[in-house]
């Protein structure tokens, strides 16, 4: 008598063979209750602290959706245009409606990996639609009475992500002068001003908060060994 069920993925090469599970559970768990108010923060970006960015997988094709909480609610897709994670926006809205929510460990979903499209081109744009999310994800939670600490969670989802972002630039093939012009406008955007007053960096894991403090400080030689060295490893 679920609302939802959640699953992890499997990443696949391009004949099929296994990379690895991403299963976020070791056993099978149910939520209800105070459990899903946890859940949905931690579906925003797990605590400052925390070495992975979230526990649970923010897609939606690992998900399975009592219909009638979508009808009922009148939820839909936010247009990923306008943010860059649609998929953990629908679920949080959806969390929000749930009684009672599990979580599996098993994966069923094969997300293939294109080898040779990795750092072909980055979209330089993509940090409008990062932005986007942030201010999308505190909205909603404003909206939907969400008790917790739910902007520091945002603001790490925001911090990940940005992280991820320059990491692909950085990585790509553009020219370096169009890498550190589109690292520099990240760097620079107003709205690292409330999130460095405000979040708890020295709480970070350590290479998490070098590479915050190298977007803080405009650290690009910095970003480039991080990028380097640690990318899709955090």
């Amino acid at each position: 008598d679920c609302d939802a069920v959640f699953s992890g993925l499997k990443d696949v090469r391009e004949d099929g063979s296994l990379i690895k599970k991403r299963i976020r559970v070791n056993e099978n768990k149910i939520y209800s209750s105070i459990e899903l108010d946890n859940m949905f923060l931690d579906m925003i970006a797990s605590a400052p602290n925390k070495k992975s960015e979230r526990s649970y997988e923010a897609s939606a094709k690992v998900v399975l959706y009592k219909s009638q909480i979508i009808k009922d609610n009148n939820l839909s897709f936010v247009s990923e245009r306008v943010i860059a994670s649609e998929d953990q926006i629908f679920n949080l809205n959806f969390i929000a409606h749930s009684q009672k929510v599990c979580i599996i460990a098993d994966a069923f979903y094969n997300y293939r990996i294109n080898t040779s499209s990795i750092s072909r081109g980055v979209n330089l744009k993509r940090f409008y639609a990062i932005k986007g999310s942030y201010n999308h994800i505190v909205s909603e939670c404003k909206r939907l009475k969400i008790s917790g600490d739910y902007t520091t969670r945002a603001q790490r989802a925001l911090i990940g992500a940005a992280r991820v972002y320059i990491c692909q630039i950085l990585n790509s093939k553009i020219d370096n002068e169009q890498k550190n012009n589109a690292v520099e406008l990240v760097c620079q955007d107003p709205i690292w001003r409330t999130v460095w007053e405000n979040y708890p960096l020295k709480t970070m894991p350590i290479p998490q908060r070098f590479f915050s403090y190298c977007i803080k400080c405009e650290n690009i030689i910095g970003m480039i060994l991080f990028a380097k060295l640690f990318d899709n490893k955090t």
